[in-house]
């Protein structure tokens, strides 16, 4: 869990601050290695290979934390508490869905498989990785996630509009 937590930080630190990278190309690196990840567990053998997992699976929450700042950015300001409650519940949610089914796939494979919940989870993740992608190559289109220059960029202009508005309205007034 530290580990995933210290790969979280670094991953997050180095591409997206350092390295500048798009959002979902840092979703889209993090959630290929959980998938790479989630097939190696299942066919682990060895004690030796369960240390050597967890490497591969370090950056395991940057994908979730990315979609997060993903979906922040798609709103407005004022839309965000709404986002927050809509995803919180969807997060209580789904363990109320897995665990049952991830029960139940242990429970049929034990004997013969007993990492086959593992690759369940990579069925999972495999859209995931997919839209990640699919996500990138629209934002290349049509810029849909601004970066933060162009965040400065909009509240210069947001800042001009003001000013306008403000003259407009300060003619209005003298004119009356």
């Amino acid at each position: 869990m530290t580990g995933i937590l210290i790969g979280t930080i670094i991953a997050i630190w180095l591409m997206s601050v350092k390295l500048k990278m798009h959002d979902a190309a840092i979703g889209f690196i993090g959630s290929s290695f959980d998938l790479i990840a989630a097939v190696c567990y299942s066919f682990v053998t060895q004690p030796w290979q369960l240390y050597v997992v967890p490497v591969i699976d370090i950056f395991h929450g940057a994908a979730f934390t990315v979609s997060t700042s993903m979906a922040s950015k798609l709103v407005d300001n004022s839309e965000l508490a709404q986002l927050n409650s809509v995803r919180g519940m969807l997060e209580t949610l789904a363990p109320i869905i897995i665990y049952p089914l991830y029960n139940q796939l242990y429970k049929l494979t034990f004997e013969t498989l007993p990492g086959a919940f593992f690759l369940l989870t990579a069925v999972i993740t495999v859209p995931v990785v997919i839209l990640f992608g699919l996500t990138y190559k629209a934002d290349q289109k049509n810029n849909i996630f601004k970066n933060n220059e162009d965040n400065s960029v909009a509240q210069k202009n947001k800042d001009e509009c003001n000013n306008t508005v403000k003259e407009e309205s300060i003619k209005t007034i003298d004119t009356v």
